[in-house]
């Protein structure tokens, strides 16, 4: 208690110490950089500012363990940049230790597992060891980090908006000026908090036990037991994020006969407990590989849905194929970090595809919740280029894509972004082209209720009045 008030002391006194010391040195260098010609403007936050980051700075080190703070060489670099005004790059050598302890996380995990969840199909031929992790880009690091749970949903947002500002910050230093003292040494809380010091859920650890059993050796019959009562009791998202897992080991050539057989015994029960999305998504992947000739994984993939009963969740045409894999592209160009240039050549693709014919059935629900998520931007601007050709295809919706359409807030990707101002702008654009093209009186009825609704648009999955009128069109649609 002492040491701790001790420190504190410390921290107050330097604070006021410093202030001075601060303005003495940043005057005596601008002098220097100003004689020999250097730009002056718009390099360091102001001390006021700075000042900020030290008095909040002991409420944050609470939440280090001692034994973690005598290797925080990541604090020291964050504190000493914040005191000399260099916001940006404290910021970074924050990020950098956040990402190296996230990547370290997910390699005590097992690293195929999370390449299999985390990146595309397309690309996932390009993943097969530690150093390619590496090569997984941070958005996508971020999102595997969340579906296999080693981060809260909380604290995925909040990084993703770290991540989003550092590069908002990297495109013009002096946008740093636009973050106070206060943000600055909150982040360095979430990064500790959510990253650095966080506890692994015990349903991520059961998961991780689960897939080490199946590799060490065939189960026995106390093993499948075990897993058996772990899935039934599983969350859907976290099963849906397992099958995907345990679909991507099923097709690698080089899996072990033992590991297919512990596979065939659990998978019939995790199918179960899967939605009908995911369901979609993995029968849609044996379209793809027939298509792209690679008979080994179509193989592979076929006899997959024969174990868990899927037939039913194939796909009708090959026209999903390119659909699917135009999507995917679509969603990575928008949560990169130049998607107003990247994003409106892929929306073209999506476009060119679609033209007028109708979407494949196992399709309709991601295409939708795609051109949903990608028109309701990224929270910080429109992509000019692209939200015309998203007017466009929205105005082509049939009334069953309306409906998955006007009822995304459900999804919980598009339900984050209608917390922020410019989607939740989007969004009530995008009700009102629907309601101009839909027909149906209980569509048109449940639009305008929306469009009353008075709290925040992110809140409306949890109503309980708007869960019974969703159900109540849910049937009438038979999704």
């Amino acid at each position: 208690m002492e040491m701790n008030e001790e420190r504190n002391e410390l921290i107050v006194r330097s604070n006021n110490d410093f202030a001075p010391t601060m303005m003495d040195f940043e005057h005596k260098m601008m002098g220097v950089y100003q004689a020999v010609g250097l730009p002056i403007d718009d390099i360091l936050v102001p001390v006021q500012e700075r000042k900020k980051v030290f008095k909040n700075f002991m409420d944050v080190l609470e939440y280090v363990p001692e034994y973690q703070l005598e290797c925080a060489h990541f604090i020291t670099k964050f504190m000493t940049a914040a005191s000399v005004g260099l916001f940006d790059s404290a910021l970074n050598h924050l990020w950098v230790e956040t990402m190296k302890q996230l990547k370290l996380r997910i390699q005590q995990y097992d690293i195929d597992y999370f390449y299999d969840v985390a990146i595309q199909a397309e690309r996932r031929e390009e993943f097969s060891t530690l150093e390619d992790l590496d090569k997984v880009l941070e958005a996508e690091l971020l999102e595997g980090a969340r579906k296999i749970e080693l981060l809260s949903e909380k604290g995925y947002k909040q990084l993703d908006h770290i991540r989003y500002m550092l590069g908002y910050m990297e495109r013009n230093p002096s946008n740093q000026s636009e973050i106070s003292g206060t943000i600055l040494i909150s982040w360095l809380e979430v990064c500790i908090r959510e990253v650095i010091t966080v506890q692994i859920p015990s349903d991520t650890i059961q998961t991780q036990l689960l897939l080490r059993t199946m590799r060490d050796g065939l189960f026995t019959e106390s093993d499948v037991i075990n897993a058996l009562a772990f899935i039934s009791g599983m969350p859907v998202k976290l099963a849906n994020v397992l099958a995907k897992g345990v679909y991507g080991i099923y097709l690698r050539e080089e899996t072990s006969p033992h590991i297919i057989m512990n596979i065939k015994q659990i998978m019939p029960e995790l199918w179960k407990r899967i939605d009908a999305s995911t369901k979609n998504e993995l029968a849609t992947s044996y379209a793809i590989y027939r298509v792209n000739g690679n008979e080994e994984k179509a193989k592979l993939a076929r006899n997959f849905i024969s174990i868990v009963g899927g037939e039913e969740y194939l796909p009708d045409n090959i026209k999903a194929y390119e659909l699917k894999i135009a999507l995917n592209q679509l969603l990575s160009m928008h949560r990169g970090t130049n998607n107003f240039y990247n994003e409106p050549q892929f929306a073209r693709q999506v476009e060119r595809l679609v033209g007028n014919q109708k979407i494949p059935s196992q399709l309709d629900r991601d295409y939708v919740i795609t051109i949903v998520d990608v028109f309701l931007t990224n929270g910080y601007g429109v992509c000019w280029a692209a939200d015309e050709i998203y007017i466009k295809l929205i105005k082509l919706f049939s009334e069953r894509h309306a409906y998955i359409a006007v009822t995304s807030f459900n999804e919980e990707r598009i339900s984050n972004k209608l917390g922020q101002n410019v989607s939740s702008g989007k969004y009530v654009e995008m009700l009102n082209i629907l309601k101009a093209n839909a027909s149906s009186p209980s569509l048109l009825e449940f639009i305008d209720f929306v469009l009353k609704y008075k709290g925040g648009y992110n809140h409306l999955a949890s109503e309980t009045n708007v869960k019974r009128k969703v159900d109540a069109l849910r049937l009438m649609y038979k999704i």
